[in-house]
Parts: structure tokens; sequence; C-alpha cells
């Protein structure tokens, strides 16, 4: 039976063919590693883990056969994992058969010394929030699929049937709204996902490093001064959006996700964006390595996942919104 309390399904490696992360941790350290996880699945990661399921003999070698066929072990180090023999199997199997490993420390272990031995110096202990942007770039990026953004309520049936557009806009066509021109990168019923076409200035994330994108400074200025510009009847069509990798956030203006640029850009050289005629890299709302860096598109349209420096004044903003075309 499985663990209620599992955040999510682990992947089916023996129907699906695709790259995915094999998890091993003790059933003990759950309410750790599970909010871990279930913020790697979210952004993406493909993930099998042992959900709950009692130990037996069938199961053994389940396990076995999903570690044996796995990308990139994870490994959640804690002193009640390095006692428990099916960790202990696990590791083991993941050095026999190759799997690399990545050691992470929920806390501070002293580690056996045929663990040492493989794994080398402890690292830092874990911090769900500063070391997320890290492990994401260091994990085997071929067990990451493409996320979709968060999806939006149902829109109201409204009293009269609403006309359909004469031309319905196509994707990556440009529109004009407001005082910038946009292009288009989705479309859901009447809502429109939009990123202006070119960087419209160079504005560093935030003056303090360690800011989310909660709390930063550019978060404030694209709500506030950057939205005045628009008129208070175009605001009217800016809908406010859930942002998935933030608890409870609605934002009308926003910088894109790492998977949003993924999801929605064909290429790398259509990521491409320039501020005066000259390419320039711009921001992204999603974590770097850590607390002081965030995402960012470079030069040549490359998502660099290790991030700029958060005070870096000469980096790109390219606003994002979704508009209601009704």
């Amino acid at each position: 039976m499985r663990n209620p309390n599992a955040p999510f399904s682990a992947y089916d490696y023996k129907t699906e063919k695709e790259p995915y992360l094999f998890v091993s941790y003790a059933h003990a350290d759950s309410d750790q590693v599970y909010p871990y996880i279930r913020r790697l699945h979210d952004d993406g990661f493909r993930i099998w883990y042992d959900e709950g399921i009692p130990f037996s003999r069938e199961w053994d070698v389940e396990v076995a056969t999903a570690l044996a066929g796995a990308a990139m072990m994870v490994l959640f180090i804690s002193p009640t994992a390095v006692q428990r023999p099916n960790v202990k199997k696990e590791l083991n199997l993941a050095i026999n058969r190759n799997v690399p490993i990545m050691p992470l420390y929920l806390e501070k272990t002293t580690l056996p010394l045929a663990w040492d031995f493989h794994l080398g110096a402890p690292q830092a202990v874990l911090d769900i929030h500063a070391s997320y942007g890290k492990l994401k770039g260091d994990l085997d990026q071929s067990a990451r699929r493409f996320v979709a953004p968060a999806p939006f309520p149902p829109i109201p049936i409204p009293a009269k049937p609403m006309p359909e557009p004469k031309q319905p806009p196509e994707i990556g066509s440009i529109i004009s709204f407001g005082p910038y021109e946009w292009r288009l990168l989705d479309l859901r019923g009447y809502r429109a996902l939009l990123v202006t076409k070119d960087i419209i200035e160079l504005r560093a994330f935030d003056k303090i490093p360690g800011t989310t994108w909660q709390t930063c400074s550019l978060r404030s200025w694209l709500n506030n001064e950057f939205l005045d510009q628009f008129s208070k009847e175009d605001q009217k069509y800016i809908v406010a959006y859930d942002i998935s990798d933030e608890k409870t956030l609605k934002d009308k203006i926003f910088l894109l996700s790492s998977a949003e640029v993924f999801n929605n850009f064909n290429s790398e050289s259509d990521r491409v964006a320039k501020f005066n005629d000259k390419a320039f890299w711009w921001w992204l709302r999603s974590p770097g390595y850590d607390r002081c860096f965030a995402d960012s598109v470079s030069t040549d349209g490359r998502v660099y996942a290790a991030g700029n420096y958060r005070n870096t004044q000469a980096s790109g903003v390219r606003p994002a919104l979704w508009l209601n075309l009704n």
C-alpha cells in the first residue's frame, strides 16, 4: 500500500523509457526529504523513490531494478540513513553499476569508512531554499521533462456567448499592447502569454543579493512603476498570474521561469534578445546557484542554470504577462 503522505507517484520506469533520478533515503527522514523531491518533481525531474511500501523479497528486486536503470542516484544522508541496511544496499549497487551519485546532507553526519571512501568529503547541510538552484544545475538534466506553467482557474461562462476573434493571433506573432511590442508565447483559451519582443532596460535583480523573487526589488518595480505605464483600461486586461514556484504569489507582471523558457521557445537562437540592437543577457525568476544568483539567458540563448549575481546592474529585463484577449 502506498504511503498516503507520499508527495507524488514514483516514475513508472516499466512502461516509460525516459531517463530518471533514483532517490535513496531513510523513511524516518521523509518529512525532510519529501519537500525537496516535491520541488524537483514540480520543476520537471522524473523521479523514482520508495513510496513507503513494506520491505519484502519482491520489493528488494523492484528497488534494485529501478536503481540499475537510473540516470543518477540522489542520496539523502543523515545519521539515521547511514544505519539503514536498505540505504547501504542501494549505495553499494549504485557503485557496482556505475550509477552517478549525488550525496545530499540533511544533517551533519559522520560517514562510515566505506561511504567516506566513495563519497569523499562531506558537503554542507542542505538548505531547501538557499541550495536548490545549485542542486538543480548539478543533477543529470536528461532526467528532466518540460513543465507546463501553472494552470489558470476555469474561465467563467458569460451570460451571452463571447464571439470568437476574427483572426486569432498565432504563437510567435508580435502584438502591440500598451507602450511595448510583445511576442506571443502561449495561448490558453482567450488568455495569451506575452513577453516583450526585446529587452526594455538593464536593472539589478535586487540591491541585496540574497533575496528571492517574492521579495526582490525587480518584482516590485515591474508591478508598480512599470505597470503604471499602462492605462487603467489596459490594466483591466492583464490577468494576475499564479506563480507556481512561490507560495500563494500572484503577479500581473513577472519574469519568465526557466521551465517557461524551455517550453515556449523553439531553440537557443530563438531566445536571443537585444538591448540597443545588441544581444544581451536577460533575467529569469528561477533561482540559480544559490540565493545570491538567479537564472538568466545568455547572449547566445543558453539558459544559464548557475545564474547571474542578483545585484548585477548589466542584466536585461523582459517583462512577461498574461493578457485577456476578450
